[in-house]
């Protein structure tokens, strides 16, 4: 396995178990809280969740593609931005909770995915 690999299969799992359920079958009751949103309808949620649903496609087709020998170029800056972008915003404006657990975790995935475009033929380099 590969540095690229790695790092796309933990963003589509953390993505797939962790997040899109939540969002797109939880109620506005149940998340607003959890997440200190106030939302009228469960509008935002879904919107968000399906919004997710496509980062997720890309990110599968960005696998397809290292599986077959191919570094994903045209993944990299959404994964970059979509993770750099989502940790800067929950680092500045979570609440304490997700600047300890979430926020962490995306800004984790944003580096890996800087260092897969610094210095991709390492990150196809296959280390086990």
């Amino acid at each position: 396995m590969d540095a690229i690999t790695v790092t796309l299969v933990t963003k589509i799992i953390v993505t797939a178990v962790l997040l899109v359920p939540p969002f797109l079958l939880y109620s506005k009751d149940k998340l607003g809280p959890r997440l200190d949103v106030v939302a009228n309808s469960p509008t935002f949620f879904r919107l968000y969740g399906v919004a997710m649903l496509a980062l997720l496609a890309a990110y599968i087709s960005g696998l397809l593609q290292v599986i077959q020998g191919e570094f994903p170029w045209g993944i990299i800056p959404m994964a970059i931005v979509s993770n750099g972008g989502g940790a800067i915003v929950l680092f500045t404006l979570g609440s304490a909770t997700v600047k300890r657990t979430t926020a962490p975790v995306f800004g984790a995935l944003a580096v890996a995915f800087i260092f897969c475009a610094l210095v991709p033929d390492a990150a196809m380099t296959k280390f086990f």
